[in-house]
């Protein structure tokens, strides 16, 4: 029996009283089925309780006063991820509100840099930064620093990566077009 799941699964659930095996039609497809289904629930527990053990692990860390604050951040960030896929199990039916909320929320930050700061797909905006990046590039001239170019490439990174979204997205909404009659 070793490292059999289906013996391991069958033992589990008749010792749990889950299984009556009295009561067992074997040559009955829908028996089979129904035996099926339980083990995918026994095995969705399993993962429950291995989620609930990883959590425990991750709070049992951050809770040691020699984490540095990078590694504190990084197991914060392990423990709610952790979290929301045990929540997420043990309530599979919010899994799509659960989705739909984080989306709302990257919406509604992504509204307020607009607001606050620009808009990325706006000429305007763009030529303001790229004019702010040459003066700061003037400034930085002579000296090693760097900075202004790092900041330069990553600009012009994240614009490219927002073209290429938005391409992607038209392309889509394209394909979607073609196939309805």
């Amino acid at each position: 029996m070793g490292s059999d799941r289906g013996a391991k699964l069958v033992v589990r659930a008749a010792t749990r009283g889950i299984i009556d095996f009295s009561k067992a039609r074997f040559y009955d497809p829908s028996w089979w089925l129904y035996l099926a289904s339980i083990f995918d629930e026994l095995e969705d527990e399993i993962d429950r309780d291995i989620e609930r053990l990883l959590f425990q692990h991750q709070l049992a860390l951050l809770s040691s006063g020699s984490l540095s604050s990078a590694d504190f951040k990084l197991l914060q960030a392990g423990a709610r991820k952790t979290f929301e896929d045990l929540s997420q199990s043990l309530q599979p039916w919010l899994r799509d509100l659960i989705e739909k909320t984080r989306q709302t929320e990257q919406n509604s930050l992504v509204e307020i840099y607009r607001r606050e700061i620009g808009d990325m797909r706006d000429p305007e905006f763009n030529k303001k930064i790229m004019d702010e990046v040459k003066r700061l590039r003037e400034m930085d001239k002579g000296r090693q620093v760097g900075t202004i170019n790092v900041i330069a490439d990553a600009y012009q990174r994240a614009k490219q990566a927002q073209e290429l979204k938005e391409k992607r997205q038209q392309d889509a909404r394209d394909r979607k077009k073609r196939k309805v009659p």
